[in-house]
């Protein structure tokens, strides 16, 4: 069990986004405080924690609101700005911030994936009912109007032939998106 140090700990600390998909190739897990925004990562090796701090959107020098932090194979951070609509990624070696913008403005990604080999793939919520793919290695982005108007999917998966799947919380559907061409199939 790990806690963070006192000097860190407020009574609005909560620890609610970790990323620990990438641990395995530098044995550090990425942690989100919902107190200010704040980064942490984690070393299982010296059990040690550091604060990354907050980070902030260049355009407007608003905190970024990460709602969803995740990591890829190399252990790069990736922090979802539920407010505004950047992806931010944070370099595992040098800790160098990358900020994208989604398409649409304001789009409010949350609750992502990364898919280890190629794109970013993400939710977007304005009118529950898109879906945005972001390529960060590429620092381009591209997305997908959903299929059904009113579905809020939770989580996708990207599979070895293009495709992204995704189940949704209202209509108990599955959707099928064809990376490449843009179809959906329910």
């Amino acid at each position: 069990m790990w806690s963070t140090p006192k000097e860190w700990d407020t009574d609005a600390g909560q620890l609610g986004h970790i990323a620990i998909e990438g641990t395995h190739s530098d044995n550090k897990v990425w942690i989100k405080n919902s107190d200010g925004g704040h980064i942490y990562r984690l070393d299982l090796v010296s059990d040690k924690m550091e604060n990354l701090g907050a980070f902030k959107d260049p355009r407007s020098g608003r905190r970024i609101g990460t709602y969803g932090i995740h990591s890829d194979a190399q252990n790069n951070a990736y922090l979802l700005d539920f407010a505004a609509g950047n992806i931010v990624r944070i370099d595992a070696k040098t800790k160098n911030v990358a900020i994208y913008l989604t398409p649409t403005p304001d789009s409010r990604p949350r609750r992502g994936r990364v898919d280890q080999r190629r794109p970013f793939v993400v939710c977007r919520i304005p009118g529950q009912r898109h879906r945005a793919c972001s390529t960060p290695r590429r620092a381009q982005s591209s997305e997908w109007e959903g299929a059904d108007a009113v579905e809020r999917a939770l989580r996708r998966r990207r599979r070895r032939n293009g495709e992204a799947w995704t189940g949704s919380m209202l209509t108990d559907r599955v959707s099928r998106l064809d990376i490449q061409s843009g179809q959906y199939t329910e």
